[in-house]
């Protein structure tokens, strides 16, 4: 039995945002460790947050938007 490839691999738009959510979740897991170990205060912890997903949704769109213009460049 020979693996269907195109499962294992992301690519394109797809992969990106994944890999984007990816990354976001583990900054906000690394900052919410340190919250609990009181190495960063609550209100850093809220501010920081907004921030950092603030720039996976920039990344995100950014990436869409880069996949839209790809595909309207193969047609014309």
């Amino acid at each position: 039995m020979v693996a269907d490839t195109r499962e294992l691999h992301s690519s394109g738009v797809g992969g990106a945002l994944k890999l984007v959510a990816l990354m976001a979740v583990l900054a906000l897991a690394v900052l919410g460790s340190f919250v609990v170990l009181d190495v960063l205060p609550r209100a850093a912890f809220a501010e920081v947050s907004v921030k950092v997903l603030s720039l996976a949704a920039i990344a995100g769109l950014t990436s869409v938007a880069v996949w839209v213009l790809m595909r309207a460049g193969r047609r014309g």
